[in-house]
């Protein structure tokens, strides 16, 4: 048994992800946190989002859904749909891009929480930036630098002020 406020022993992405993807597939609902930032600036490592099964008749362009891909299960955006197969990539990234079919698309995000933020991921604004930041992805890279130190500058002055 741990006690309040001790941490928990880290779970492996395998077993954790086991277990969403068994949970997606009874058609359940799944809230989680998000690791890392290759989503970002649109999902950011630490925030919450509300995941539901995915339906592959209903996948558009702009889903962020989660896959199971050559490099694991991941969370990332549809940049392409063609017959059976879909092509990901991280909000975050410039250049690389994942491979999955339909059947290995288990869940697709509705909502995004960030602190007391919430926000419709899949709603006619969040397609309409999805598709601007889309079409940067050249000069990405640049942007992405830009929007790291604001973050990190916003932070900063956040601290300081308490």
């Amino acid at each position: 048994m741990f006690k309040s406020g001790t941490a928990y022993p880290p779970i492996p992405n395998n077993v954790f992800f086991e277990q969403v993807i068994a949970c997606l597939n009874e058609g359940k609902n799944i809230v989680m946190y998000v690791q890392g930032n290759s989503m970002f600036p649109f999902i950011c490592n630490g925030d919450k989002i509300l995941l539901a099964p995915a339906e592959s008749e209903t996948l558009r362009l702009g889903d962020i859904v989660l896959a199971k891909t050559q490099i694991g299960v991941i969370l990332h955006r549809v940049i392409e749909l063609q017959e059976n197969l879909i092509v990901l990539a991280g909000d975050g990234n410039t250049k690389q891009v994942e491979h999955a079919s339909l059947d290995e698309v288990f869940g697709k995000v509705f909502i995004v929480y960030r602190g007391k933020l919430a926000w419709d991921a899949s709603s006619f604004k969040s397609r309409l930036i999805w598709r601007c930041w889309h079409i940067f992805r050249p000069i990405r890279r640049v942007l992405l630098a830009f929007l790291k130190r604001l973050t990190k500058l916003t932070r900063t002055n956040d601290e300081d002020k308490r």
